[in-house]
């Protein structure tokens, strides 16, 4: 990913002037450091940026990585490995296999490799995909009543009059 916004010359140098933040991408404003390239105004032509994604694509470094892989103590760190978003399925060993069928990204991912590869959409992994993220949806929702419930009788809840 990279960044490039060209914005009108009078509006560019007011943005300067004010120096407020250093960053104007959300990525890097949200991480409070340069995360993800950014050409802006002059820097923004189409050898710059071909050059920056260039880079990104054969070397992504620290930065990259950072965007690419969910921070290890969250659950997309251990769903990420079996949803066949940087990998085929196929290279999986056989019991990660079996456990990817029940992510609806990699149905997608896998949709979109058969697609860029044949032409033709995987109506087939949408649809499971979209089932399956149904039924993690109710099951979501049943969870949800219950903790309610449960926080009910358990006087865990404020009264609001």
């Amino acid at each position: 990913m990279v960044i490039a916004y060209r914005m009108p010359a009078f509006s560019a140098w007011l943005m300067r002037r004010k120096k407020m933040i250093p960053w104007v991408g959300l990525p890097n404003i949200l991480a409070g450091e340069f995360l993800v390239p950014e050409l802006l105004q002059e820097q923004a032509t189409p050898a710059a940026l071909a050059d920056a994604l260039g880079a990104l694509r054969l070397k992504p470094g620290r930065a990259g990585h950072k965007l690419a892989w969910a921070p290890p103590e969250t659950l997309e760190a251990l769903v990420q490995p079996v949803a066949a978003v940087f990998y085929p399925v196929a290279v999986l060993p056989q019991a990660l296999q079996h456990v990817s069928q029940f992510i609806p990204a990699a149905h997608v991912f896998e949709g979109m490799r058969t697609a860029a590869a044949s032409g033709e959409i995987a109506w087939g992994r949408l649809a499971l995909a979209s089932a399956e993220n149904v039924v993690y949806l109710a099951l979501a929702s049943l969870l949800v009543a219950w903790v309610f419930r449960l926080a009910l009788r358990r006087g865990l809840l404020p009264k609001v009059h």
